[in-house]
């Protein structure tokens, strides 16, 4: 029987599988069982079958700074004297993992700003933005530019750089 899907969280620890491409390790996840007796690693299964092995493969379908969603794919393989047969365990078992936390965003107050004279334009420095995110580096985020009250633009923020680049008006 192949084992159940599962829902990790980003920012709680969980150990790696030896694939090398940061995916959960079954140990974390669950493995196939036989009459309730697991099947994997290949110790157990050979255990109770000559011949044969077992193991999985992980496509991700969904990979986001929110969710990554696996879908890992159990397989039996049994040779025989010049053959090989493959048999799939049961359906993919499908793995999430996801941030379940917000950003903390410090409250930054006002500023408020005139323009050049003769012109539409003017210059603005923000302060240091510290936002935080458990589980993933933050690099851009969006400023709102309003003019008594009513949204007039939208401007891109380099997080790192605190550089603008401007996206356009409302």
């Amino acid at each position: 029987m192949r084992p159940a899907d599962d829902k990790l969280i980003c920012s709680e620890e969980f150990a790696e599988d030896n694939k090398g491409y940061g995916h959960p390790s079954p140990t974390e996840t669950g493995v196939p069982t036989y009459n309730l007796i697991p099947v994997y690693p290949n110790t157990q299964f050979n255990m109770l079958y000559c011949n044969a092995s077992i193991d999985y493969d992980d496509v991700v379908l969904l990979d986001t700074p929110c969710k990554k969603k696996i879908r890992r794919t159990w397989k039996i393989y049994e040779w025989h004297c010049s053959s090989l047969e493959t048999f799939i365990i049961g359906t993919p078992q499908i793995i999430d993992i996801v941030d379940d936390v917000a950003p903390v965003i410090p409250e930054v107050e006002d500023i408020f700003l005139t323009t050049r004279t003769k012109a539409c334009t003017g210059t603005a420095y923000l302060p240091e933005l510290k936002i935080e995110d458990n589980c993933n580096d933050l690099k851009h985020v969006y400023v709102n530019v309003f003019n008594d009250n009513i949204p007039v633009s939208y401007t891109h923020l380099d997080v790192y750089k605190r550089q603008f680049k401007s996206i356009g008006s409302l």
